[in-house]
């Protein structure tokens, strides 16, 4: 059924969608992704996204992104200012900026990017660094938040495209890349899954902490930090879901929760970094092992084999989300 989704009601087990249908559930997995906190930046709403895009969604705000970018005058500059800590995709917003900059590079360069994080810190921070200045050096400006100044983006003007940070920073910009706070899909909130902008689970399962016979993975969750919220946990996050809802009502054999984690980031053509590691719940925290990240200095040959596998990753798991079956292999079965 490929509908929208517009309400739950926990207590009768209905779900409402756009169409106007009603489906009734034993039990509900909910994985919302996130929504926006547009009233956190003065002047910053749903309508200033037509203008100052977030992209976060993607659609047509990425295509809004890309269609400014083309737009902008060679000596233009390009603002782009990440969300605080959590929300989806720690890496993101620094793999954006590479493929801005890479873009900047090849096609206008005598502009800049300008970053304005309301962060000390970032996923991949040092080799992100290093590739700002091994590619785009010159080109990107990064304003990390210090004891001193903090770089929050505090009030926005769509009329003049002016960006005012809490550090007194006021920056014209020609493309604006907004990306506000985040907080859990509305739907999670309808349910009464959220405790504040958060969904907390039970490790062991991703089962509501709030509401029965409810599960909540993906975006939407509260979990420790450890855990980020990408796309290969939330994949992982469901197989431990599924599993769980076969052994609640088919009563099928339950095997130990085991998660994993890796998320790569193009720095630029045929070169990515990554992180990864596993994730075991134990006491209501979580157990790490086979934590890893990319290092400073690796070779072209190595950020190239990084690339390579996450086009490997990208393959194997839109196949295992969307059940495509190679002819082939179909061909072999029959």
């Amino acid at each position: 059924v490929r509908e929208w989704a517009t309400d739950v009601d926990t207590t009768k087990r209905i779900v409402k969608t756009a169409g106007g249908r009603t489906f009734t559930y034993d039990k509900l997995v909910l994985s919302p992704g996130i929504d926006l906190k547009y009233a956190g930046i003065e002047g910053y709403s749903k309508e200033a996204s037509a203008i100052m895009p977030h992209a976060w969604q993607a659609g047509s705000q990425t295509l809004l992104l890309r269609s400014q970018l083309e737009k902008m005058k060679d000596g233009g500059t390009v603002l782009l200012a990440p969300p605080n800590n959590p929300y989806r995709c720690p890496p993101g917003p620094y793999e954006r900026a590479c493929m801005i900059a890479h873009f900047l590079k090849t096609r206008k360069p005598k502009s800049k990017l300008v970053i304005v994080d309301p962060k000390k810190a970032f996923s991949k921070q040092a080799v992100f660094i290093e590739a700002f200045e091994r590619h785009y050096k010159g080109i990107i400006e990064l304003n990390l938040t210090n004891d001193i100044d903090d770089f929050s983006v505090v009030r926005v003007d769509t009329k003049t495209r002016t960006v005012v940070t809490k550090a007194g920073k006021t920056i014209v910009a020609d493309v604006a890349n907004i990306v506000p706070n985040q907080r859990a899909g509305e739907i999670a909130h309808k349910a009464g899954c959220a405790e504040g902008d958060w969904c907390p689970v039970n490790l062991d399962n991703f089962s509501s902490k709030r509401v029965a016979n409810v599960y909540v993975l993906g975006d939407a969750t509260s979990v420790p930090t450890e855990m980020p919220k990408s796309a290969f946990t939330a994949n992982s996050q469901a197989k431990v879901v599924a599993g769980d809802i076969l052994f609640e009502v088919l009563k099928k054999e339950k095997f130990p929760a085991r998660y994993r984690n890796t998320c790569w980031s193009m720095v630029a053509p045929d070169a990515s970094i990554k992180v990864g590691g596993n994730f075991v719940p134990k006491d209501g925290k979580w157990e790490t092992s086979g934590n890893f990240v990319s290092k400073i200095g690796e070779d072209a040959a190595m950020q190239k084999a990084n690339f390579e596998e996450s086009l490997g990753w990208y393959s194997g798991i839109t196949a295992d989300i969307f059940a495509k079956v190679d002819p082939l292999v179909a061909k072999k079965k029959a």
